[in-house]
């Protein structure tokens, strides 16, 4: 069951949805219009399961962008089973509430009517809200917990008349495996332009404004039998550009949806370039381990494209060393002819496989004795050679190596990184954040550990 949370801005949706969904998902603010986009997840009241989707405030207005919140909204209501209709109890009502109300009613839908904030003085007496033609109103409080046990006896009733659609409240086993796919990038280089292509509707706002995607937001879907969950951010730029506490929220969310992600798409502007924003977001995602496509975008607007090209891989091979081999598209979202959608979904599934790839325990240790005997060890400062005898793979994503050696510690990095890129080249592992380990094994009761952490590398 899909429930839709609407109303005009600032009314408490967003602060309603991340208590339901026990998670701080939609960014919370008192700036009216903070929530711009549609953005879903499961959440629960008691035993009653169902996908919220939190909407962009509506407001009556001309503005471009305004509209485009309304046709948000719009779209939730069409696609839910049950709306929430949500109003300010500390204010009166407005045409905007009169406006939305109409359009709700022609749906026919189940509808509860919150009146939030009503742990104090209510400002809306009852004959306004009987106006609204929405049933008889609960009155809630977010903050104090209050009315969430009259909205789980109200929506429980109407649940039980959409008994065909119960299946889809418990998650399929196979979203567990889903790719996670972040979408980050700095401001205005159409990471939102790249995500409608990929979903093929409009259901992120998109606009010339820059910071218009402000909030994380995540999109399910299927692409030849890869389950995919698209996580759409608000751009990354530097702190010292950050205007306000709202845009600071929001490098906040796209550094924690790259924390969520399996695999984070940077997106860059052609006719930019790599810049010092670019491969900060780039190691972020290094040192969180996680696999990356490049995703060049606007390459429509570059006449010399073999220029750019040659550009970016020496810029990828000087400032990312350690992640050689990184899967890299040129692109246009909004203009290109070619399949975009295959071209950057299946690099995705590429870098998804490659770092979850198990290497076994035989051809890894035969890879050792290759890789040692191409590039003789160093002498140890005690002056003997120092021997890797033995090495395991102890886990995926990011792919995590254990090297077993008699003197680890005096092993230089430059070995280390001969070792990773070696590793890389010969498993296929390409673009990928590897952590390598090393096991002090000359004695067997001691179990000391020495982590190799060149640029690129995490300690484990």
């Amino acid at each position: 069951m899909q429930v839709a949370i609407v109303g005009k801005p600032n009314v408490g949706k967003s602060s309603l949805f991340n208590k339901l969904c026990g998670k701080k998902l939609a960014i919370v603010d008192d700036t009216p219009g903070v929530t711009r986009d549609r953005k879903r997840y499961e959440a629960r009241i008691g035993d009653l399961k169902f996908t919220l989707i939190d909407t962009a405030g509506w407001e009556h207005d001309d503005a471009l962008l305004k509209g485009k919140m309304n046709a948000q909204s719009a779209a939730a209501i069409a696609e839910a089973d049950m709306i929430w209709f949500t109003v300010d109890g500390r204010g009166g009502l407005t045409p905007d509430d009169f406006d939305l109300a109409r359009l709700v009613r022609k749906t026919s839908k189940p509808v509860l009517l919150l009146v939030n904030k009503s742990e104090g003085k209510i400002g809306i007496d009852v004959g306004e809200l009987t106006r609204l033609g929405l049933g008889e109103p609960i009155y809630l409080s977010v903050h104090a917990s209050l009315g969430f046990e009259e909205i789980y006896q109200r929506a429980s009733r109407f649940a039980k008349t959409i008994a065909s659609k119960e299946e889809a409240l418990e998650p399929a086993e196979e979203d567990s495996k889903a790719i996670k796919m972040a979408i980050i990038g700095r401001p205005n280089v159409g990471k939102s332009s790249l995500l409608n292509k990929l979903l093929g509707d409009e259901r992120v706002i998109t606009s010339e404004l820059s910071g218009t995607t402000r909030d994380t937001t995540t999109h399910p879907f299927q692409w030849q039998q890869h389950n995919f969950e698209l996580i759409d951010t608000a751009g990354v730029r530097k702190r010292g550009k950050i205007d306000n506490r709202l845009e600071d929220m929001s490098v906040g969310e796209s550094i924690n949806a790259i924390r969520r992600a399996h695999i984070v798409v940077l997106v860059i502007e052609a006719t930019e370039g790599l810049l010092s924003q670019d491969m900060a977001i780039a190691n972020i995602a290094i040192n969180e381990g996680k696999a990356f496509v490049l995703v060049v975008n606007k390459c429509d607007l570059i006449r010399k494209k073999r220029e750019l090209k040659d550009e970016t891989e020496y810029q990828l091979s000087h400032h990312l060393r350690e992640v050689t081999g990184v899967p890299t598209l040129y692109i246009s979202a909004l203009r290109d002819k070619r399949d975009v959608v295959s071209e950057v979904l299946e690099a995705a599934a590429g870098a998804h496989k490659r770092w979850a790839k198990k290497v076994g325990t035989g051809v890894l240790n035969r890879w050792l004795a290759e890789a040692t005997a191409a590039h003789i060890l160093p002498l140890a400062e005690n002056g003997r050679r120092i021997r890797l005898k033995y090495a395991v793979q102890n886990s995926t994503k990011p792919p995590t190596f254990t090297i077993f050696a008699n003197i680890p510690e005096d092993l230089p990095d430059s070995y280390t990184k001969y070792l990773a890129n070696s590793l890389r080249e010969h498993f296929g592992m390409q673009g990928l954040p590897l952590r390598l380990n090393y096991r002090k094994n000359a004695n067997p009761y001691n179990k000391t550990t020495v982590s190799r952490s060149p640029r690129g590398f995490n300690k484990s």
